[in-house]
């Protein structure tokens, strides 16, 4: 990787981070800053465009005001990146910006072997903020990357409460007892079952937002991760689930509805 690359993308990524809303505060931020005193890394995992980079910046414009080391590995120029240019990358954070400590590394999940690097830095006291949106950093994996070095937090879509917030509608304890902010909470309650609570979607109310995050999700996420060849049943089978949703199903009415081959549970359609 080239390094005066590197430092462009560096100083770009910094100054446009700089220009981005931090928003409203999301429930989550509270939690990632419990564990800020303790070495564990905190890796930030959710759906796409959940807002786990504006909790990011949250983060920083609460503890880290003086700067950080921060990339974002979404930009198509680091798409060669790899775990050997991590070391290139921390002489660029070091001659930018001098001995910061705090990593945050956004969607570092499309650089294999990410958790080499993190864990060498470990060792040396620095503290890391990591997310990441795909199945690579589920849960359930984290604990063969970062062995017993991170603790999870998990973004969600807006919830209600955020909803409000977003909305401007301050909930107090007596809005209940108040008809005019009750009636307004049935109605932004309506709005929300509605619209749900994607942020993007919410800002600028464009359905090809949510069309674009499906899409990823199914083709980019499971489709790419699993290697899954028959992909037309597979669409028509999450198109099924979101239009009934509620409902319970079970592997053999599913291949009825959909007229599909066996459904196996662990290895996928046939």
């Amino acid at each position: 990787m080239n390094k005066s690359l590197l430092k462009e993308i560096v100083l770009e990524q910094d100054r446009d981070r700089r220009g981005i809303e931090t928003g409203i505060p999301r429930s989550a931020l509270s939690i990632a800053l419990r564990h800020v005193d303790v070495p564990h890394a905190v890796i930030i995992s959710g759906i796409r465009r959940s807002g786990k980079s504006t909790l990011l910046n949250q983060i920083i414009a609460n503890l880290y005001k003086n700067g950080v080391y921060y990339l974002n590995f979404e930009d198509e120029r680091l798409v060669d990146f790899n775990v050997e240019d991590f070391n290139y990358l921390y002489e660029v954070f070091l001659e930018l910006h001098g001995d910061k400590k705090p990593f945050f590394l956004d969607e570092v999940q499309n650089v294999p072997r990410w958790e080499l690097f993190v864990r060498r830095m470990q060792g040396k006291g620095c503290k890391f903020f990591i997310t990441g949106s795909n199945a690579s950093l589920l849960s359930k994996e984290l604990g063969a990357k970062l062995t017993g070095r991170s603790v999870a937090v998990e973004l969600f879509p807006f919830s209600f409460a955020e909803f409000l917030d977003f909305k401007g509608f301050k909930l107090t304890k007596n809005s209940l007892l108040l008809t005019s902010e009750r009636a307004a909470i049935k109605k932004h309650f309506s709005e929300y079952l509605k619209h749900g609570g994607m942020p993007e979607y919410l800002k600028y109310q464009d359905t090809t937002l949510l069309k674009r995050v499906y899409e990823d999700i199914l083709y980019r996420d499971i489709v790419a991760r699993y290697g899954i060849k028959q992909v037309k049943p597979l669409r028509e089978l999450g198109l099924y689930l979101l239009s009934n949703i509620g409902g319970t199903f079970s592997y053999n009415n599913l291949k009825k509805v959909l007229g599909l081959g066996i459904i196996d549970s662990d290895n996928g359609i046939f």
